[in-house]
């Protein structure tokens, strides 16, 4: 397959000019090939009618094949004849001339006949046959006038010759004029292309080269994936800069912390500031993995939503009885069979969980189960309703004063939620109450 669609337009071309032509030349040998006949019969039927002519001029006498040969031009394709009197008796002429003419042609009009004699030359011959009543003994006389065809087949090569010539100059002229258009074409695709490969891999601006606007969609489409690098782009240098500022606090407490237990004489608050702030950061770099990790590893299947969390729900109880806040959980309706992975099923319940013991002080956690859709609503502080849109964002925190969390936690829950085709939502009914749900089957 050719790599390059110039090419292959101009093969397309080629061929579809070829097969134009080869089934002109089929229809231009048919006309050349009447024409050449048409014009050998007339030539014919005027070389016999004139000899019949010359033998009424003589009053009837017959003339011999020397006369006749001064009267019948002598040129490559010779004029032949036979002359047949009364009752079929051979008057005059070359016996080989043989028209062959069908019983119920009637006497007085020409008849044409193409054969081969015995030679394997091709003739083309006339009949004439004319009531004669000069001679002692007046009757019916036939004429026979024949000629070899090379002159007619001379004619048609001559005219094929002259077509395939010009057919190949006009096929010439389409394919020059081909080239020019596809180049005019092709200029505006050319242009942008030099456009785009000028730029460095920073410039993400749109591009403003005006364009045809045959080619203008694909100059949108690229802007838009500009657009959406760039915002990508934007987002990534957001996130290395957070998670610099994150990771900036628990690393300078751990290097104050070192310096402060090597030189005390009791290190051991120092050391467990220090294994706090590690645990810290570790948390950090765990959830950002969560976030950063490959959705195509984790492959979706059918899950009964109810028994996954009833049995998740177990591993909770005895971390919200030593914070002394209450777990409730119970099914509005059965738990609907969904799409989804445990995995990730799991960690959205455990960040949901984990985010209302670290930041909304709640007295009762429930976690409800209706069909396909997952709710865990807490009774503590909410959030204030300018920051419910902001709930998602990595590192965003409603309360920026309190302690703990990273604001990553609602943000794993949208990002394993829409890995697995989940709708998120985010209410302040006194309390904070966030619903999953999910694609059931």
């Amino acid at each position: 397959m050719m790599a390059s669609l110039r090419l292959r337009i101009l093969s397309v071309v080629a061929v579809g000019l070829v097969l134009a032509s080869l089934i002109g030349g089929v229809q231009a040998r048919r006309s050349a090939q009447g024409l050449a006949q048409n014009l050998q019969d007339q030539n014919l039927r005027a070389m016999a009618f004139g000899f019949f002519s010359s033998v009424t001029a003589s009053q009837g006498s017959w003339v011999t094949p020397e006369e006749l040969s001064d009267f019948i031009p002598s040129d490559v394709d010779q004029y032949f004849y036979r002359l047949i009197g009364p009752k079929g008796s051979y008057i005059s002429g070359y016996n080989f001339v043989q028209v062959p003419v069908p019983d119920e042609v009637e006497t007085g009009f020409a008849y044409f006949a193409t054969w081969t004699d015995g030679s394997g030359s091709t003739f083309r011959g006339v009949s004439i046959s004319a009531y004669v009543d000069q001679f002692v003994a007046p009757g019916w006389v036939t004429l026979q006038v024949a000629q070899s065809t090379r002159g007619a087949q001379r004619l048609v090569s001559e005219q094929m010759r002259s077509y395939f010539i010009t057919a190949s100059m006009i096929s010439l002229g389409v394919l020059i004029s081909a080239v020019i258009i596809l180049s005019t074409i092709f200029q505006p695709l050319s242009r942008l292309t030099l456009s785009v490969a000028r730029r460095s891999a920073e410039d993400l601006s749109p591009i403003q080269q005006p364009v045809p606007v045959e080619v203008r969609p694909l100059k949108e489409r690229l802007n838009v994936l500009f657009q959406t690098v760039r915002t990508e782009q934007e987002a990534k240098n957001r996130l290395i800069s957070n998670v610099a500022h994150q990771l900036r606090t628990p690393l300078t407490t751990i290097r104050l912390r070192a310096d402060l237990a090597k030189n005390a004489a009791d290190p051991a608050p120092h050391l467990q500031a220090l294994d706090r702030e590690a645990k810290r950061a570790g948390g950090l770099a765990a959830q950002l993995m969560q976030l950063e990790n490959d959705d195509a590893a984790t492959e979706l299947v059918e899950l009964d939503l109810g028994l996954l969390v009833r049995s998740l729900m177990e591993d909770h109880h005895l971390q919200f009885e030593q914070a002394g806040v209450a777990l409730d959980y119970h099914e509005a309706a059965e738990g609907a069979v969904v799409v989804g992975a445990h995995v990730l099923i799991e960690e959205i319940l455990s960040n949901l969980l984990d985010n209302c013991l670290q930041h909304a002080e709640p007295k009762t956690v429930s976690v409800t189960i209706d069909g396909s859709v997952l709710t865990v609503k807490d009774d503590g502080k909410g959030v204030a309703p300018k920051s419910i849109d902001w709930l998602f964002e990595r590192f965003f925190k409603a309360n920026a004063e309190q302690g703990g969390g990273y604001g990553l936690g609602l943000s794993i829950v949208r990002e394993f939620a829409t890995r697995m085709g989940a709708k998120v939502r985010v209410e302040d009914d006194n309390g904070l109450s966030v619903t999953v749900a999910f694609r059931a089957i």
